[in-house]
């Protein structure tokens, strides 16, 4: 029997640091380059060396995995584990019938017409964010942006 994994082409570039695989090269500060080449050698769909394992770019393949077909392609327990501990037992981690039903509760809150609705809400408060830090630094977000996060909600939900 023919696996399907067995069709996808695997990568022949050794990753830099053998711990991580490939991650280091993917998400290093100046990883687009790396992107870009891997694409052009070798197309939209192949092995990588990660945890991950497989590096996807095609819409057709993305829209089967991401929206058509989910239910085949569930996350990993390490995952939904990794979500329960960050998020709780919410949208983030639950699979299959439990997951299906969070979301279409939340459908109607994230549809288009609603994030039309709140796309001058978001760059209004992120401008004001903008203005009051009087020059760009480096500096840690996780403080403000989860307050920032809050105080969109709020405008967005309570006016």
């Amino acid at each position: 029997m023919l696996h399907a994994f067995g069709l996808i082409v695997e990568t022949t570039i050794t990753p830099g640091w053998s711990c991580a695989g490939h991650l280091k090269s993917m998400f290093s500060p100046h990883a687009i380059p790396w992107h870009l080449e891997m694409l052009r050698i070798f197309g939209k769909a192949f092995k990588i060396y990660t945890w991950l394992g497989l590096y996807v770019t095609g819409p057709l393949a993305l829209h089967h995995i991401v929206i058509k077909d989910q239910s085949i392609f569930e996350e990993t327990t390490t995952f939904i584990q990794g979500n329960r501990l960050a998020f709780g037992h919410g949208l983030l981690g639950a699979l299959g019938d439990t997951h299906r039903k969070q979301r279409k509760i939340l459908n109607p809150v994230f549809s288009n017409a609603q994030m039309r609705n709140f796309a001058p809400i978001f760059y209004s408060l992120s401008y004001q964010k903008i203005i009051s830090t009087s020059q760009f630094t480096e500096g840690n977000m996780r403080p403000w942006i989860s307050k920032i996060a809050l105080e969109i909600i709020g405008e967005a939900d309570f006016g």
